[in-house]
């Protein structure tokens, strides 16, 4: 995507921003109000729309990452929303639907929400999975109308993820939940950081493990600015967890190790995350990236 506008801070409206990186493919700075981190400048509207459109998701990318996350799926269908399992509920940036289908055959009356053209034509080939193809907004469901809206790796794609939440509180019946999974700035700042130092040795110069070991969108979101967004939309009392990781290595880090040594690795580093987690009084969230769990009250 190429650069384009620069825009303010799209939770607070301040304009007093301080340059946080220079990389991940443009300059990344932080709302110096909210602590929002955003790209700046950033693509157009058009250009971002476009992208997600036509060029973002592919089938072949899907199929190699989805055994990954399965286990991640099931273990939230089986306990975080079982209390409302037969309900309606709605992905939004549902991909190649395979969320939504591990839903349905736990009986869920499911929907998607998808801009890549390519995934929408996908799913909607699949029986019983309803899926719109455009942004949330568009698709104009009634208000009070999901037992429960996820995001999963969604929100830091958006193009204003304040009017995105604001759509889903809108739709989210009262005591309908909300799930939230984004990558933690916290570890992905250090991680590029650590990458661009060991990537300049001779052994890891080819790898380009900057790209590989962090990630950054349109957003980055750390704990204190993923509950302060929140509360501006409305929503309060909620539990912030370092995010259950994927099997192996779903993006080819390091394909000569294999999926079972990144797995004791990944295992390892979320096992000292969580000693932290917990030692802390649950306040120091170190994980790669972060789960938001919301209950819409009123």
């Amino acid at each position: 995507m190429e650069r384009g506008e620069y825009v303010k801070c799209v939770v607070c409206g301040d304009e007093r921003l301080i340059k946080r990186l220079k990389s991940f493919g443009g300059a990344l700075v932080k709302c110096t109000e909210c602590g929002l981190v955003f790209r700046n400048p950033r693509p157009t509207y058009e250009t971002i729309r476009e992208y997600y459109k036509e060029s973002y998701s592919n089938i072949f990318y899907e199929e190699k990452i989805k055994t990954h996350r399965k286990k991640i799926f099931l273990h939230f269908l089986a306990n975080a929303i079982k209390s409302k399992e037969g309900g309606r509920l709605l992905d939004v940036g549902c991909g190649y639907g395979e969320f939504l289908k591990l839903a349905k055959d736990k009986g869920w009356e499911v929907y998607g929400v998808e801009l890549s053209n390519d995934a929408c034509q996908y799913v909607q080939n699949k029986p019983g999975l309803n899926i719109f193809c455009g942004e949330l907004k568009e698709a104009s469901f009634p208000k009070d109308h999901f037992d429960v809206v996820t995001l999963w790796n969604v929100l830091d794609h958006t193009i204003n993820p304040l009017e995105e939440l604001l759509e889903i509180k809108k739709i989210l019946k009262p005591g309908g939940f909300l799930f939230i999974r984004v990558p933690n700035f916290l570890f992905q700042e250090k991680a590029f950081l650590f990458s661009k130092i060991i990537g300049k040795l001779h052994f890891f110069s080819s790898l380009n493990l900057a790209r590989k070991l962090s990630v950054a969108h349109l957003y980055c979101f750390t704990p204190s600015s993923i509950r302060k967004i929140l509360k501006v939309v409305g929503f309060s009392a909620f539990p912030i967890h370092n995010a259950r990781l994927s099997k192996g290595d779903p993006y080819g880090v390091f394909p000569l190790l294999g999926d079972e040594y990144i797995g004791w690795l990944k295992n390892g580093f979320l096992f000292i995350c969580e000693v932290l987690y917990y030692l802390s009084m649950r306040k120091i969230l170190w994980g790669s990236s972060i789960e938001v769990f919301v209950c819409k009250l009123d």
